[in-house]
């Protein structure tokens, strides 16, 4: 089933790929899968917070100086209070 949660997970799971990308020195392979990531953001159907967008831009205009922002990204994508958030229907605009 594709609930929110299970989506956003799979996001985190690109994250974690784009993630080992960039330590195994392939930014190139690392900002391919960080593309799909901006892709999934732009649904009108995700809520995006600023600093999450912001994070992800950095990171796709640096990809390799961007471990750490991508494994942050990662945590982020991750957070039980992510659920907490979806199961209330709330949405931050």
């Amino acid at each position: 089933m594709s609930t929110p949660e299970n989506i956003r997970y799979h996001a985190a799971g690109h994250l974690a790929a784009a993630h080992a990308l960039i330590l195994a020195g392939d930014p190139d392979a690392a900002l391919t899968v960080l593309r799909i990531i901006e892709t999934y953001l732009a649904s009108p159907r995700v809520a995006v917070p600023p600093a999450v967008e912001e994070t992800l831009d950095s990171a796709i205009r640096h990809p390799s100086e961007s471990a750490a922002r991508v494994a942050m990204l990662e945590q982020w994508f991750c957070d039980p209070f992510n659920t907490v958030i979806e199961k209330s229907g709330a949405r931050f605009q």
